[in-house]
């Protein structure tokens, strides 16, 4: 088994997050978050690289023993347990099970605007924040991921305007003409970095072209920012570009 199978198994990934969230129970606050979240709302089916676990500042007292709580879970499952870094707010385990496979939990503190969510794997963070941490980890971060799934957002139906609203709401420093500016990164993206990720190279030009065109319209102050950005659209098409006798973006 290779690394990447190791490190993307979502059966894995469930079943840490799930067996962390019922040891540490509602006391400490923890929701699932990150694209782990988002998957479980079905935004998404990529594969993942690690579990987010995040809790608020509220429950800043219980933080330590929540870590505590965790491991020994995740023992009491049969599973080896790594802390790789422990700190006041922050901590990192490798959890790996007993076939080889393994994942990375990371426990952290978070704003959040909503109370989290319960669903099959335990509590997560609200389909608002869970979209917002996508948008604004795209703002800050910009990772290849990162593109993926705020396209995958944009997919299912959540307008720009409302995308927008989100971020602000969640990072009072958000500026719009620096998300389009990080939004037109996506063109940088090689196919080589999500192949992981099971995407093909028709999938990123699709998504080059919608979120190139999501950043056109932001820069422009193009009042259809509010319409639907869900695809189809006929410049998803292959060699069909705005510009070139294609159809352009509407937003």
């Amino acid at each position: 088994m290779n690394s990447r199978q190791e490190r993307f198994s979502h059966a894995l990934q469930f079943e840490v997050a799930h067996t962390c969230l019922e040891a540490i129970g509602r006391t400490g606050g923890f929701a699932l978050a990150g694209s782990g979240a988002i998957r479980e709302h079905e935004l998404i089916s990529r594969p993942t690289e690690d579990v987010d676990l995040f809790t608020t500042h509220e429950f800043r007292p219980e933080f330590q023993n929540s870590i505590d709580r965790a491991r020994v879970g995740l023992e009491a499952r049969g599973f080896t347990v790594e802390v790789i870094q422990r700190l006041e707010e922050f901590c990192r385990l490798r959890v790996e099970a007993d076939n080889g496979q393994e994942t990375l939990v990371d426990m952290a503190m978070d704003w959040r605007e909503n109370p989290p969510t319960v669903l099959d794997v335990g509590q997560v963070l609200a389909l608002d924040d869970a979209v917002r941490s996508k948008v604004l980890a795209l703002y800050s971060r910009g990772e290849a991921r990162d593109f993926l799934d705020v396209a995958a957002v944009v997919e299912h139906g959540w307008q720009g305007a409302r995308l927008l609203e989100l971020a602000e709401a969640g990072d009072p420093g958000f500026d719009r003409n620096h998300f389009a500016h990080r939004l037109r990164e996506v063109a940088f993206v090689d196919l080589r970095e999500v192949e992981a990720y099971e995407v093909t190279r028709e999938e990123l030009e699709a998504i080059q072209r919608r979120l190139v065109g999501w950043a056109d319209a932001i820069t422009q102050g193009n009042k259809s920012t509010t319409r639907n950005l869900v695809p189809p659209q006929p410049w998803d098409e292959p060699g069909v570009f705005p510009g070139n006798g294609g159809i352009g973006p509407s937003f």
